[in-house]
């Protein structure tokens, strides 16, 4: 069983992401971007967002997790704040059974066309009313499992 914590859209606010995953076990770490560089080290995965033009990251990177492979994107570029088919379309193209994405701030988990679609929403920036939120996710060869954290102090 291979675990990864995922976050999004942390805009800056380092000192809160860093705390948060001090406390946390994993074999990976992934941020999808809006200040990816936010997040670093030897068993993180990042990519850059629309907010991260000075940054060197790629704009997607696809891993493979156990029997799985896993597409991470910001999301901007396949437009999903007015829907998920350019980035069902994508992960079509690069093979990807899990694509994991940011950009909407919103948590997500949907399966479209036998693809898992995961959003962790905003580590820093939820929309109003909206407690700050990051994933969980769970891969063994037979099963992937996910779950949402939500922060209480935003």
């Amino acid at each position: 069983m291979t675990k990864l914590y995922v976050f999004s859209d942390s805009h800056g606010q380092t000192d809160r992401l860093n705390q948060l995953v001090r406390g946390l076990k994993a074999d990976y770490f992934v941020h999808c971007g809006d200040h990816a560089h936010d997040l670093s080290g030897p068993n993180v995965y990042h990519v850059k967002g629309n907010c991260d033009a000075w940054s060197k990251a790629p704009s997607e990177v696809l891993i493979t997790i156990e029997t799985k492979q896993l597409l991470i994107v910001h999301g901007h570029k396949q437009q999903v704040k007015s829907g998920l088919l350019s980035l069902v379309y994508r992960a079509k193209e690069r093979g990807a059974d899990i694509v994991l994405f940011g950009h909407t701030h919103r948590p997500l988990a949907i399966e479209e066309d036998g693809i898992l679609l995961l959003n962790p929403g905003s580590i820093a920036l939820p929309p109003l009313g909206e407690p700050a939120s990051y994933l969980e996710l769970s891969i063994s060869p037979d099963e992937v499992s996910y779950r949402f954290h939500r922060l209480k102090d935003r």
